[in-house]
């Protein structure tokens, strides 16, 4: 009952911490990258992984997943994204028994340089994130995790500051069942000069299912449904996974939502026990079409990792 008391608790006191500004609209907030999935799986899954995650990445994706690590978890992602930028993200995490599993997570977010003026040396622009996380389970069935992030933002001479915080939560009320919620950037907007844009604010449930349907084969699937609060936008990701003799992995997944640039996304992993230690290499693949399917993109997402 007392773990049961904290977990509504802390729910509660985090709706006290909801920032205060404005809605304005598709498009208004800051640092667009705070709502793309985090690594290849979390890619390829169409970022619908709040309710099954459980590796060093849950302290972008829900911080709680981080519970259910039993060793120590580092993984370094790649990845070739829209208009020549690319994504770097270093993740780290180790349980400490009887305490939590903590978490340390950078994304390096960079693209091409803007030309100046004549003379001049072109802009850098890039974005900086740091984060600290624990999760730790409050009995067999709950879960709670939070993290702490800094932000910075630099165009050319100029550069901008900003601080948030993220809650989740999982429950597994049966080992096929698992629901996940998610209270994401909850703190300062970033201000830029004299202008100041809020972070986006989502709210995220999601709900999972996970089963062995025979000796070497497991299926795997989730559904998250994302509101955020000052762009005005719902989403609902759903993201299917198959899993051969735990080794081998095919993902898929699907973004729908007005406005949203996610579409299908689709990848695969490895997982390899080597003397002892497990390697982990997944890549995902996300087309981009416009203009009635005329033009098209993709991004490329590489993850390596390493349990210990």
């Amino acid at each position: 009952m007392k773990k049961l008391t904290a977990f509504v608790g802390t729910v509660i006191f985090s709706l006290f911490l909801v920032p205060s500004g404005q809605a304005g609209g598709i498009g208004t907030t800051a640092l667009p990258y705070l709502n793309a999935p985090v690594g290849a799986r979390a890619a390829a899954l169409g970022g619908a992984t709040a309710a099954l995650t459980d590796s060093a990445f849950s302290l972008f994706e829900n911080a709680s997943g981080l519970a259910l690590l039993e060793k120590g978890e580092g993984s370094v992602s790649h990845q070739i994204g829209l208009a020549e930028t690319n994504t770097e993200v270093l993740v780290m995490a180790y349980p400490i028994p009887q305490v939590a599993t903590l978490g340390l997570g950078v994304i390096y977010q960079g693209q091409a340089d803007i030309d100046n003026l004549p003379g001049e040396d072109p802009w850098k622009v890039y974005d900086l994130l740091v984060s600290l996380a624990a999760g730790k389970s409050l009995n067999e069935k709950l879960r709670l995790g939070g993290s702490l992030k800094f932000m910075n933002s630099t165009l050319g001479e100029y550069s901008a500051n900003a601080f948030a915080m993220d809650l989740g939560f999982q429950y597994e009320p049966h080992p096929v069942a698992s629901f996940g919620l998610v209270i994401q950037n909850i703190g300062t907007g970033i201000k830029y000069i004299s202008h100041t844009q809020e972070l986006p604010f989502n709210l995220k449930a999601s709900v999972g299912a996970r089963a062995d349907l025979a000796a070497e084969h497991g299926l795997g699937g989730a559904v998250d449904f994302v509101y955020g609060i000052y762009d005005e936008l719902f989403s609902t990701r759903m993201g299917v996974e198959y899993i051969y003799a735990k080794t081998v992995s095919a993902r898929a997944g699907y973004v729908l939502g007005s406005e949203s640039l996610e579409g299908l996304s689709v990848g695969a992993g490895v997982h390899m026990d080597i003397s002892g230690l497990t390697y982990l290499l997944d890549y995902a693949f996300a087309p981009k079409l416009w203009d009635g399917f005329s033009q098209s993109e993709g991004e490329h997402t590489l993850t390596l990792g390493i349990e210990f």
